[in-house]
């Protein structure tokens, strides 16, 4: 074979494996844990968070969650081709009212065509970030206490929260003083007694182990008079 031949040979030889090679890291860019920087709150109180990652391999990805034990599926999905596979882009994926669970949340990556030389043909996974959402229970619709007592004994009752309550806690306020705290337990109501002559106003909060809810406050006064008491005695003088 003539010289010039082989060596032009040669050089198709090498062009050929530079394209290949150009191909694949063209093609590829990059997925792992870091690249990806998966991250998601460790707890909620409200089912109210946003979960971020990047993205920047050539293929499709896929923000996936799991709630408790249950089966993996996609929450938002996010193309990157070949022209704009060099740019990191920075996902932000809002989750609201997610009732009270355990949510674990990964990317899968599924490599486009062109990208099989880089990645190999399998689907690949970030790791695993978990949100627990314990749920603050809501304020008490409502709450009543009477207007006035003549004897010091009365009921304040109030309608229950939504969400898992634990406890109601009951706070009564004497005569514009400080707030106390006069009941606590899973009752919707508290019978009060022996209360002396005087303004009283009462509020109501809902607890769980996640937190206590804002305060439902009687929208009046009780205004407490005790009516007087019978006479010990009467006399009668004659004239």
């Amino acid at each position: 074979m003539p010289l010039s031949l082989l060596s032009s040979t040669r050089l198709r030889t090498v062009l050929i494996m530079f394209s290949l090679l150009v191909s694949v890291v063209v093609h590829g860019g990059t997925f792992t844990n870091v690249s990806t920087s998966l991250t998601a709150p460790a707890t909620s109180s409200t089912g109210n968070f946003t979960v971020t990652f990047k993205t920047e391999a050539q293929g499709t990805h896929y923000l996936q969650q799991k709630k408790n034990s249950g089966s993996w599926v996609n929450v938002n999905s996010y193309v990157t081709d070949s022209n704009g596979w060099q740019t990191v882009t920075s996902r932000s994926v809002s989750r609201s009212g997610l009732a009270a669970a355990t949510y674990s949340y990964r990317v899968k990556f599924v490599p486009h065509p062109v990208a099989v030389s880089h990645f190999g043909s399998s689907v690949l996974y970030s790791n695993t970030k978990i949100t627990v959402v314990s749920i603050v229970p809501g304020i008490p619709p409502s709450i009543s206490a009477p207007s006035t007592d003549s004897n010091g004994a009365f009921t304040v009752s109030w309608g229950g929260a939504s969400g898992t309550v634990t406890s109601y806690k009951l706070e009564q306020q004497v005569n514009g003083g400080s707030w106390s705290q006069i009941y606590s337990g899973t009752s919707l109501s508290k019978a009060v007694s022996g209360l002396a002559d005087g303004t009283y106003r009462y509020r109501v909060r809902a607890c769980n182990n996640s937190g206590c809810s804002g305060y439902r406050t009687a929208g009046n006064n009780t205004v407490v008079i005790s009516a007087p008491g019978t006479p010990p005695s009467i006399t009668i003088t004659e004239l």
